[in-house]
């Protein structure tokens, strides 16, 4: 794929992303945080993998568009859960700490793995498009568990309420 086919689909894929940052807002908050972000998680995986195993750029798109879409969506759900089990008072200071303890590290370590599985020469798969793969197969399923059983659902409390009994 040339450059500039390269770089149109990446354009391409920026705006569905930022759409899908949209509208997992709204589906999150008529739905719920939880369910929703399984439904995202599970298209970021199907298309994550779909996209960095195809040749046939006739599907890249598509499926970089929809793994960008999910993707992305799926951080405005991440934010919530981030947040909001927290009191207004400390709510950006937990923020802080959920990022920096998880988002910044997991996105370093992430990089590093895939870049070391997937060196043509010293890594053990050989293909960064296989190492991505393997990755997101071995990393979204386990998030998915990890949130659907100890992140609290938080779509219907009140989050006054919330900093009325923290402050009592």
């Amino acid at each position: 794929m040339s450059v500039g086919t390269s770089g149109l689909y990446l354009a391409a894929a920026g705006l569905a992303g930022a759409s899908g940052f949209w509208v997992a807002g709204r589906l999150m908050d008529r739905v719920g945080r939880k369910p929703m972000f399984e439904i995202y998680m599970a298209g970021a995986l199907v298309f994550g993998v779909w996209t960095f195993q195809t040749l046939d750029a006739n599907i890249e798109l598509p499926a970089l568009c929809l793994a960008i879409f999910f993707g992305l969506g799926s951080v405005s759900m991440t934010s919530a859960f981030a947040t909001e089990p927290f009191p207004t008072y400390v709510r950006s200071r937990a923020a802080a700490w959920c990022r920096n303890a998880f988002e910044i590290v997991g996105g370093v370590l992430g990089a590093l793995v895939v870049g070391l599985l997937g060196d043509h020469v010293t890594g053990i798969v050989g293909s960064i498009g296989d190492a991505m793969a393997l990755v997101t197969i071995a990393m979204l399923p386990a998030s998915m568990v990890v949130a659907w059983l100890f992140v609290p659902e938080t779509n219907a409390e009140d989050m006054v309420a919330m900093d009325d009994e923290a402050a009592a």
